[in-house]
């Protein structure tokens, strides 16, 4: 099976913000994503897992529409969000693989 073909679609649910209940969309199926907050309080407990050498987005949105949460350095997350227009923060894709 070639790379490719073992990567999954992964349903994704999309709730609003826990923190300031923003609407964040409809659930989506998609091969590449970003972590939701929940993600990454499941898939990366830690700050130290969630940690990089930049700032990255998640797919949360922040107070606003146009403010999306972030995850900082140290690892801990910016629930009140980022205008979404800013260009320094990065992302962190994530895909689900078949393993045979």
């Amino acid at each position: 099976m070639s790379e490719r073909m073992s990567i999954m679609i992964s349903k994704l649910k999309n709730p609003a913000s826990r923190e300031w209940n923003t609407y964040c969309g409809p659930d989506t199926k998609d091969k590449v994503f970003v972590f939701s907050h929940e993600e990454i309080d499941k898939y990366l407990p830690d700050s130290g897992s969630r940690g990089l050498d930049d700032w990255w987005w998640t797919r949360t949105m922040g107070y606003i529409l146009l403010a999306a949460a972030c995850v900082y350095t140290d690892g801990s997350v910016y629930d009140l969000g980022i205008n979404i227009h800013e260009r320094h923060i990065g992302v962190r894709p994530a895909i689900r693989i078949m393993l045979r």
